[in-house]
């Protein structure tokens, strides 16, 4: 018994070793070939918080700055070519820089790009979503997927009156206050924040009641979701 676990200490001791030494490794490669991204995070972190205005975007020792991408590749700051399997999330279906959505941009930037209006434009790419997809009854765009879920969770709530979100334990549902509960809870789960989260929406609107302000969680939620008041 003594022998079997000297040995399993031994050998968890040179993985462990192995691992620190590839860490190092890789470290220094990815140091000696990205250093004008480095002076750019040197600059960033003084303009914006983290470096970034995005936090998804952000790993140890500095992210890697982009310069420009075409179809399935990217390129960096410092001339290296990556393929790129995230494309922004799955929001870049056709790749980087597609000659005909460059080709639209260019059209539609030459006409204006933004007006406190309704446009035609807008209305044509709703009818389409609808056509392709016909079970959307109704199309609101949205400039981030936070307020997509902020308007989506106060259109819930003013529609079925009910006050109480269900999240999925770890989900990531953009960086509102009513969605950002227990994204990363890893083994073992962090107890939830005091307080609330944010008013939501208002008690009444036209007449109607449409919720109550997120609170602590209610006990006994069922496993692996939250139940919020």
């Amino acid at each position: 018994m003594g022998t079997t676990a000297t040995t399993a200490a031994t050998a968890a001791a040179a993985s462990a070793a192995a691992t620190t030494h590839f860490a190092r490794e890789l470290l220094q490669r990815y140091t000696a070939r990205t250093p004008r991204s480095a002076d750019l995070y040197a600059r960033a972190v003084e303009a914006f918080p983290g470096g970034d205005t995005r936090t998804g975007t952000f790993f140890l020792p500095y992210p890697t700055f982009m310069s420009h991408g075409a179809g399935a590749r990217m390129w960096d700051v410092d001339g290296n070519a990556y393929v790129d399997f995230l494309g922004n999330f799955t929001s870049l279906i056709h790749g980087h820089a597609h000659p005909h959505i460059t080709a639209a941009i260019a059209r539609r930037a030459a006409q204006g790009t933004a007006f406190p209006f309704p446009g035609e434009a807008a209305l044509r790419l709703a009818e389409e979503i609808r056509r392709r997809v016909p079970s959307m009854e109704r199309v609101r765009f949205c400039n981030s997927g936070t307020e997509a879920v902020i308007g989506a969770i106060r259109a819930a709530r003013a529609f079925t009156g009910r006050a109480k979100v269900l999240k999925m334990e770890g989900g990531y549902h953009g960086s509102a206050d009513v969605a950002q509960v227990s994204v990363s809870p890893g083994m073992d789960a962090p107890p939830y924040p005091e307080g609330r989260a944010g008013a939501g929406v208002p008690r009444r609107r036209g007449g109607r009641r449409a919720g109550r302000p997120v609170q602590r969680p209610r006990d006994g939620a069922a496993p692996g979701a939250r139940a919020r008041r």
